[in-house]
């Protein structure tokens, strides 16, 4: 009889709550109403934020093409100022130079210098360790 009487109360109880059970209801209706207008925004801003990050990388690649960059197309090194050639399209007039090298001390600052800045390239030429071993002995041989 307690198993019963238990399922009569049970019972009772939902037709005196009914009311209350279809407020419950309308609210969590309202919830999932309000969760898909909250994800429908969320997709609005995921798709602006999108666009905007593509207006921000065009923007970037414009004013990267704008921008000057550094750019090394060639190195020139005057190991020595003066020539005893005469050239006919010298442009460097070293002909008429008095007899001049370059300083091995500040060559090897200068292309120290030149290695930070060009981040060690992709060019072996502008390692300075190969610099040094290639002219060091011959400029010691000048001097």
């Amino acid at each position: 009889m307690g198993f019963f009487h238990d399922k009569q109360q049970w019972i009772m109880s939902l037709f005196k709550n009914r009311a209350q059970h279809r407020k419950m209801q309308n609210s969590i209706q309202e919830l999932r109403g309000e969760l898909a207008h909250i994800r429908e925004t969320q997709n609005l801003y995921y798709q602006e934020i999108n666009s905007l990050k593509q207006e921000n990388n065009g923007l970037r690649n414009s004013l990267r093409k704008l921008t000057p960059q550094a750019n090394l197309s060639f190195v020139e090194i005057h190991l020595a100022e003066h020539c005893n050639l005469n050239c006919f399209s010298c442009s460097h007039f070293s002909q008429l130079a008095d007899e001049e090298y370059t300083d091995l001390a500040s060559f090897e600052k200068d292309m120290k210098q030149l290695a930070l800045i060009c981040g060690g390239g992709g060019d072996k030429s502008l390692s300075f360790n190969r610099w040094r071993a290639t002219f060091t002995p011959k400029m010691q041989r000048v001097f």
